[in-house]
């Protein structure tokens, strides 16, 4: 087989193995980035039961439901993305950003995996 033969398999075998990759870490991390959409949403909908109910034992003993809806009730969502994702055996963080009130805020989220459900350890919303 000529030179140039040999090259373009080899190139086309790392452009697979790497798009396999890609797609693995894409399908390991997809739950915590649905997670972190659906969280967005019941904010962006107003529904402070499904947001709320979305935190973990922990996070909820630190933040009332009351405080909850006093931080986040009136808040505009009106856009998010995240553009970080990772997973670490069962925890996960997500950082993007979110337009919130006309105004544009950093966000990281950080969950844990209990019985097969991803729920917020941690959220930071910064100008």
């Amino acid at each position: 087989m000529p030179r140039r033969g040999i090259l373009v398999i080899i190139i086309v075998a790392a452009v697979a193995l790497f798009g396999a990759i890609g797609a693995l870490v894409m399908g390991v991390t997809q739950p915590v980035d649905d997670a972190g959409n659906q969280f967005m949403t019941a904010l962006q909908n107003h529904d402070m039961t499904a947001a709320y109910g979305m935190l973990s034992t922990e996070l909820r003993d630190q933040v009332s439901e009351a405080t909850f809806k006093d931080i986040f009730g009136d808040a505009q969502v009106a856009s998010w993305s995240f553009n970080s994702r990772s997973v670490n055996n069962d925890t996960g963080d997500l950082s993007g950003e979110a337009t919130i009130d006309d105004k544009t805020f950093k966000v990281a989220l950080s969950f844990i995996n209990r019985d097969g459900k991803w729920q917020l350890t941690a959220y930071h919303f910064d100008q």
